[in-house]
Parts: C-alpha cells; sequence; structure tokens
C-alpha cells in the first residue's frame, strides 16, 4: 500500500468520528427522552453502516460537472 492510499484511508476513518459522535449523541438524546431501545446501535454498527451508505450517496450523487 502505498503512501497516498493510507493517507486517504486515515483521512476517511477520522473524518468518519464526527459523524459517528453525532449520530451517536442523537441516539442517546432520543433513547433518554423517549424510552426507545435499540441494542444494535453500537458506535461499531453505526460506523459500519455510514461506511457502507458513503458509496451509495457518492454514485447517487456524482461531483458536479464544471461548465
Amino acid at each position: 500500500m502505498d503512501f497516498a492510499k493510507a493517507e486517504d484511508a486515515a483521512f476517511r476513518f477520522n473524518s468518519a468520528k464526527p459523524l459517528v459522535a453525532a449520530i451517536m449523541g442523537t441516539l442517546f438524546i432520543v433513547q433518554t427522552y423517549t424510552g426507545l431501545q435499540l441494542p444494535w446501535a453500537t458506535p461499531d454498527t453505526i460506523a459500519t453502516i455510514i461506511g457502507l451508505f458513503t458509496p451509495v450517496l457518492v454514485w447517487a450523487i456524482p461531483n458536479k460537472k464544471v461548465a
């Protein structure tokens, strides 16, 4: 693995951390005030879902073409 690929992978991992934290914080608030229980919603599960959903978003919302 070359350095650029390793650096890109590290950037993607580190940029997913705030998103996971925001989702987990939201789930904590929802579970606290509504009593809703989601035992499957762990940080690892949320990070995996984000990782699986990202390529779908990239495919569905392509980069804008420069005129």
